[in-house]
């Protein structure tokens, strides 16, 4: 990865170009990572696509097991490991609003069928020559087709609290984004309202290669 990231892109990537996106644990040390395509970057902000069947790095337990069937009380206290594997189902579209705390993923079946939004809340992107870099806040928010919404992981920002991951001023900051999403969300505003639900990848993209440093360098 690049040594200098900023809060403001060095440049306007075009369409197509690939780009290393990397989500990094509170303490800095990478928490997921993988190469997406920039749909389209502008000044309202950043739009990519997770490929199915791309390669990412991704945070397991020590012995391997998935995160989440470990204890909620032990989840965020156990030391985690970072694997490589493909993006499994469908792949997603991210849309980062500029300056803001959160990014949407668009989900879709196999068949393309439209699932909903999930609300991801992080830390505002950081921008390097050919990268993007933020941390996750474990919080989330599910938008259904209907527009209805629910918190995801509440439970796990409490634990995370108690682990001391987050601190509770982190955490209160967390709950507080949330519900300034969801106030767009009421108000059904950008990215929303934007209608990407109706957009498909070209199909003659191919799978983008591993190109970012610490896939490189995981065994």
């Amino acid at each position: 990865m690049t040594a200098a990231v900023r809060p403001d892109p060095p440049a306007r990537w075009a369409p197509g170009t690939e780009i290393c996106s990397t989500y990094l644990h509170p303490n800095g040390s990478v928490e997921g990572q993988g190469v997406v395509r920039v749909i389209r970057h502008n000044e309202t902000g950043l739009v990519t696509w997770q490929a199915p069947g791309s390669e990412v790095l991704w945070s397991v337990l020590a012995d391997g097991a998935e995160i989440r069937t470990a204890p909620l009380t032990e989840r965020f206290r156990q030391p985690w490991k970072q694997v490589r594997r493909r993006w499994r189902g469908q792949g997603v579209l991210r849309v980062s609003p500029t300056g803001v705390p959160w990014t949407v993923w668009w989900f879709w079946t196999e068949a393309w069928q439209f699932r909903g939004w999930y609300v991801n809340l992080e830390r505002p992107l950081a921008f390097g020559d050919r990268e993007v870099r933020t941390t996750d806040h474990i919080l989330d928010i599910w938008v259904d087709t209907n527009r209805h919404w629910s918190w995801k992981d509440q439970d796990e920002l409490v634990a995370a609290t108690e682990a001391g991951r987050v601190s509770p001023a982190e955490a209160a900051q967390i709950r507080r984004d949330g519900r300034a999403a969801v106030e767009v969300i009421e108000r059904w505003g950008a990215p929303f309202s934007s209608g990407w639900e109706r957009w498909r990848p070209d199909p003659a993209w191919p799978i983008p290669a591993p190109g970012c440093a610490l896939l490189d360098d995981t065994t």
